[in-house]
């Protein structure tokens, strides 16, 4: 019978195993392993990092505004676009707010003149993630126009 080495450092306690070189130890050594661990797959690249997520809601956020260009240009060129009912969405200054379900709407800027242009018009969805609807909102320009459009289904 082989007697496993024992290592002692303050109060933790490690016996090193006959064969392999596992250590046993108690509950802190065992998260500090863990720990230890986690952050190696970090460095590695196993693991997302935060630069990585907002690159990802980056990319999906311009993703949303590519397929909502779209499909409203492919809307607005056949005749028939319909206006938004009244009680269908409410825009404000601050944000905007499904009526049906009173959930705020995600504002997404698709275009916009610059800020001392003297008809300045803006142009921008509101989209409902729960519905996967969008409201397409015109406001200014020559005219001076404030037409909101929707909703319209986001197609995949």
């Amino acid at each position: 019978m082989r007697i496993s080495p024992k290592l002692e450092i303050g109060n933790w306690k490690f016996q090193i195993c006959n064969y392999r070189s596992w250590l046993r130890g108690d509950r802190r050594t065992m998260i500090l392993l863990g720990g230890a661990l986690v952050f190696c797959m970090s460095g590695c690249g196993l693991l997302p990092s935060d630069e990585e997520e907002k690159e990802e809601q980056r990319m999906s956020a311009v993703m949303l505004k590519a397929r909502i260009i779209g499909d409203w240009q492919e809307r607005s060129a056949s005749p028939g676009v319909g206006k938004a009912p009244a009680e269908c969405v409410a825009i404000g200054e601050e944000e905007a707010r499904c009526l049906r379900d009173e959930e705020p709407l995600e504002r997404i800027d698709l275009f916009a003149d610059e800020e001392d242009h003297p008809d300045r018009r803006i142009e921008c969805a509101y989209f409902c993630r729960k519905e996967a609807l969008y409201w397409y909102h015109v406001k200014g320009g020559e005219e001076k126009v404030d037409l909101v459009y929707g909703p319209f289904p986001l197609p995949n």
